[in-house]
């Protein structure tokens, strides 16, 4: 037996809901906005979006709207970091970009090139560049302390691998602690 279709969720709204217990308006109003904008009354037809000639809600931004009452630069950084007036923070004194990814990892760019700062941060531990079967680890667990004494550098090898191989592999990239653990 099929149910009635629901109404809208919005209390004075009696259209038919479409998708999150909201009509298509009110949903449209809180993909665009961030809020159904209740006290707002429903045009004749559906809700077509901010008025021509909209501009970012950030004050002192004037950019044309783009979604959620803000320009693009301040949308994205609504998106990244859910707050849109997050200032965009510079990496190495000046020198190009820093930012959170969405894994919580801190990623410095600068031109053309894109890293995450824990393996550079390694990378210059290490005094080489780090090859495709290392990684890094956060002791702490916490993936924006890049701090040297938090960071452990892991081998992950590749299942089935024969044991004269793996040695081998071992003793031409980390001669220095297989060295040391060979003297104690």
């Amino acid at each position: 037996m099929r149910q009635p279709p629901r109404t809208c969720n919005v209390e004075i709204c009696d259209r038919r809901a479409v998708a999150k217990g909201l009509c298509a308006t009110h949903y449209y109003r809180i993909q665009r906005t961030g809020h159904v904008r209740a006290d707002e009354p429903i045009a004749d037809g559906s809700y077509r979006g901010p008025k021509r000639g909209a501009i970012c809600s950030v004050p002192d931004c004037g950019v044309k709207h783009y979604g959620r009452g803000y320009c693009l630069r301040h949308y994205q950084r609504w998106k990244d970091y859910g707050d849109a007036e997050e200032p965009f923070r510079r990496a190495l004194a000046g020198e190009g970009w820093r930012g959170l990814n969405h894994d919580g990892y801190v990623v410095l760019k600068c031109r053309d090139i894109t890293i995450l700062e824990h393996r550079k941060v390694m990378e210059e531990t290490l005094g080489r560049p780090m090859l495709p079967e290392e990684t890094v680890h956060h002791k702490n667990g916490i993936r924006d302390d890049n701090r040297p004494e938090n960071l452990e550098l892991w081998v992950s090898t590749r299942s089935g691998q024969r044991v004269a191989d793996l040695v081998a592999f071992i003793v031409e990239h980390y001669r220095t602690e297989v060295e040391a653990a060979l003297n104690t």
